[in-house]
């Protein structure tokens, strides 16, 4: 009497460390089994709705099991990282932007309310050097705007405001 003690193999499709943008939808590459049905715990293990929007591995494990009860494994690592900046979205006014200089004006430097950051739909506080516009001078000036996810990761816009004489 032949007692069958051998595993499934399973075998990826696809690479088994795959590298996922927060915020991505991941699509999985699947495997299959010398026996039995593969099954998965992708469900759960990244596209939960949650976890591909926060940074680390999460590990898919792929199962196949004969008829005589063998069972076989082999797991795929998803990396979800954050290289995105965040995105501007200017609220205000279109570059460049014309000042009229006047004493009664009481416009005052560009600030941060005209430019707003979002990182997957959170709010980014951003960092702006306001001081590098002086409605006082005639001229062509030019300001920064920047800001920083969670991650690290940085973007910066400049701004162009154009001071008049009336």
């Amino acid at each position: 009497n032949v007692v069958d003690t051998t595993l499934p193999i399973i075998t990826l499709t696809g690479p088994s460390i795959v590298t996922l943008e927060r915020g991505d939808t991941y699509t999985d590459h699947g495997a299959t089994a010398t026996e039995g049905t593969v099954t998965n715990n992708i469900a759960t293990a990244i596209n939960d709705g949650t976890k591909n929007f926060t940074v680390g591995t999460y590990y898919i494990r792929y199962e196949a099991t004969d008829t005589a009860g063998n069972a076989g494994t082999k797991d795929r690592a998803i990396n979800v990282v954050d290289t995105t900046p965040p995105v501007f979205t200017v609220n205000s006014f279109n570059d460049p932007h014309t000042v009229y200089m006047h004493p009664t004006n009481m416009y005052g430097p560009p600030g941060t309310d005209d430019v707003t950051a979002d990182d997957l739909g959170t709010n980014i506080n951003l960092v702006t050097n306001d001081g590098a516009v002086d409605i006082t001078k005639v001229g062509t000036q030019t300001y920064t705007v920047s800001a920083t996810d969670a991650y690290n990761n940085t973007a910066t816009m400049s701004r162009t405001v154009n001071v008049v004489s009336i």
